[in-house]
């Protein structure tokens, strides 16, 4: 659960749970409602399985983190702001000591697995191209943010089904999110910008569609591309 400092740190920046939404790629948020719920113009609804996930997080990431092999952690981390990117924010569930790895949890309904193209692979084999672009975007800023080059993705389905996702950083990624971000900052969050209330129909690729392009599982790192143009 975010604190009152955590609200206060995020309130003017882009955060990793906010991108996906902002730049229009989000499964179930448009950018003008991640700007709302962002900017407290609409209070955030609180659901069971938002609450639920809530009280269960600090169980989650110690089972992650066991299964990890890690001995210690962080937890909770607070949001941290990056270094090169001042406007760049994000709030990890768990860090490693080393600074160079870490945790994002979630709850999710059984059905939401169907969204995912797989489950983890063996070994060191990374998992980006398994994960919903929106997900994989939120670890990749994390990443961004900590300055990391390895994330996990402990994804709870209920029951014991538990996956953990591997994810490596994505610099052509990130070199895609960067300037969008950027120029969604300026122009809808900055406190010195005009914070105008963005249009789904100049952020989100999809307004207006009959029906998204669906990607494949070998277009599912480009996806952020589809938004930018």
């Amino acid at each position: 659960m975010l604190s009152k400092a955590d609200h206060e740190t995020r309130e003017y920046r882009v955060t990793a749970s906010t991108l996906a939404g902002f730049l229009g790629f989000h499964a179930y948020s448009r950018p003008s409602q991640a700007w709302d719920y962002h900017t407290g113009a609409i209070p955030f609804p609180e659901s069971d399985n938002t609450r639920l996930g809530q009280l269960i997080e600090p169980g989650l990431v110690q089972f992650a983190a066991w299964k990890l092999g890690w001995k210690e952690y962080a937890y909770p981390c607070g949001t941290r702001v990056s270094t090169e990117y001042p406007w760049a924010a994000a709030t990890p569930d768990c860090l490693h000591p080393s600074g160079t790895m870490g945790i994002q949890t979630k709850n999710q309904n059984p059905h939401m697995a169907k969204f995912y193209l797989g489950r983890p692979r063996p070994g060191n084999q990374a998992d980006n191209d398994l994960l919903p672009a929106y997900m994989n975007s939120q670890c990749q800023w994390e990443m961004l943010v900590m300055g990391a080059s390895r994330w996990y993705l402990a994804t709870y389905f209920g029951g014991n089904n538990f996956p953990i996702y591997k994810i490596w950083r994505d610099q052509a990624m990130l070199d895609l999110l960067i300037p969008r971000a950027h120029a969604f900052w300026k122009q809808h969050i900055d406190p010195d910008g005009p914070r105008t209330r963005p249009t789904d129909e100049n952020w989100n690729p999809t307004v207006g569609k009959k029906k998204p392009k669906k990607l494949s599982r070998e277009e599912i790192l480009a996806a952020p591309i589809q938004a930018f143009k």
